[in-house]
Parts: structure tokens; sequence; C-alpha cells
């Protein structure tokens, strides 16, 4: 099954297939959960502090069941969650393992604007960003936002536009989680 599981993610990535590929394991949401919150907590934890990377990659996951089980409610296809919810982080993993790559390029460069909010302001010269790393962050962000609107769009039965709309409507329920699990929880844990 997990060979079956990588080779739909890879396909899905390549627009090949949908969620409705996927192998049904809901025996196995909380392997995915991990294994979709490892490499965002990876990433997290080249700019941040371990405690609150691991926080960050779990509110990750947490946002985008929320969204993915309210947009599914919504379009009255619930019955789709398991296998929606574990294309989106099967195929957010990957992209995210990747991302990893050129983020460990920029890190450092962000944490040295961080330790000296000057640099950012210009009164003294800003470290320049890499433009590759950038770059290639950039198309990978673009290329996970386009994945989860085609999965979206197979798992409502919609048309590519409003997969988009409901890959937006993850991004920010995610986003807010992040920033609300993130600032509360990571305020609690690691500033005491």
């Amino acid at each position: 099954m997990f060979a079956q599981a990588l080779s739909v993610t890879l396909k899905v990535l390549l627009f090949r297939a949908g969620p409705q590929d996927f192998p049904f394991l809901p025996q196995w949401t909380r392997t995915v959960c991990v294994l979709g919150a490892t490499p965002v907590f990876f990433v997290y934890a080249l700019a941040l502090a371990p405690t609150l990377a691991l926080i960050m990659a779990t509110a990750t996951v947490v946002g985008m069941a929320l969204a993915t089980r309210g947009i599914l409610r919504v379009r009255k296809v619930e019955d789709r969650f398991t296998q929606t919810f574990q294309t989106l982080l099967c195929a957010n993993a990957v992209l995210t393992a990747l991302m990893a790559i050129p983020f460990a390029q920029v890190a450092p460069i962000l944490l040295e604007l961080a330790a000296d909010p000057e640099l950012a302001t210009g009164a003294m010269a800003a470290p320049d960003l890499p433009g590759g790393p950038v770059l290639l962050m950039n198309l990978l962000n673009v290329w996970n936002f386009v994945v989860s609107a085609h999965i979206f769009r197979h798992a409502t039965n919609s048309g590519f536009g409003a997969g988009l709309l409901w890959a937006f409507a993850v991004v920010a329920v995610t986003m807010t989680c992040v920033l609300v699990f993130g600032t509360l929880v990571g305020s609690l844990l690691v500033g005491s």
C-alpha cells in the first residue's frame, strides 16, 4: 500500500491523478499526518527553535485538516475526506521536502535580518538573498498551490477556478492556525 500511495502522490504532483486514485487507508491517517508534518518541521526548524517548529508543523496539519473537512462539508462530499486529506498531506510533504534545500541557503540570512532589524530598514546595507534559491522556493510554493487546487477540483467535482478558490481557503485556514498556535502556544512554551 505504501508503494501505491507514493506512486499516486507522484502522479498527483504531475497532475495525472487525483485524490480518488489514492488508496483508501483510514487506519494510516495518523502515520500520514506524521509523514506530512515531518518535512514542515524540518523547514521551520531551519529558522525557529525546535519546539516552536514542532508546534507550527502540527498547526499546519491541523489547519489542513480543518480546511479540508470544511470544504468537503460545504460541497456535501464528506465521505471523501480521508483520501483528499491524505493526498494533500503527501503532496505537500514531497514539495516541502524539496523546499528545504533552497530554504537552507536563505534561512541564515533571514536569521541575520531578524537578529539585526536595522538591516531590514535600510540603515545599513542589507544582505542580498540568493536569487536562485528564492526563485526555486517561489516556484515550489506556486506548484504546491496549483497541486492543492488540482486535488480540491477532483475532490469537490468542481472546475479548476473553484479548485483555486478552495486551495486559497486551505492556505488561509492553515496560515491562521500556524500563526495562532505559533503565537499562543509558542509564547507559553518557548517564551517561559
